[in-house]
């Protein structure tokens, strides 16, 4: 967990929410993604207050690294992940 988060807060462009025109307040955007059984992300879903930050952390989402795949009963299996991203403009 650690690891995603510090790869979210080194690639995600600050700078996007500004030339949006989004107010000031606490935004939320909601992702979803699956690790497959090779440890890649798929499937990857994105709620975003604007099309541009959709896109924005779409692309972000891709460029992850490699997980480990989940197991279950010593066999790789696909694992769903829920990750909200929460900003604030100022």
């Amino acid at each position: 967990m650690e690891k995603i988060n510090n790869s979210i807060f080194e690639n995600f462009n600050l700078e996007t929410t500004i030339n949006i025109g989004l107010k000031e307040g606490k935004y939320k955007i909601h992702t979803q993604f699956i690790i497959d059984t090779l440890g890649n992300v798929t499937d990857i879903k994105v709620r975003a207050p604007h099309p541009t930050l959709k896109k924005e952390v779409t692309e972000m989402l891709q460029k992850l690294p490699q997980f480990i795949p989940g197991k279950q009963r010593n066999k790789r299996v696909k694992t769903r992940y829920s990750l909200p991203i929460a900003f604030v403009v100022e």
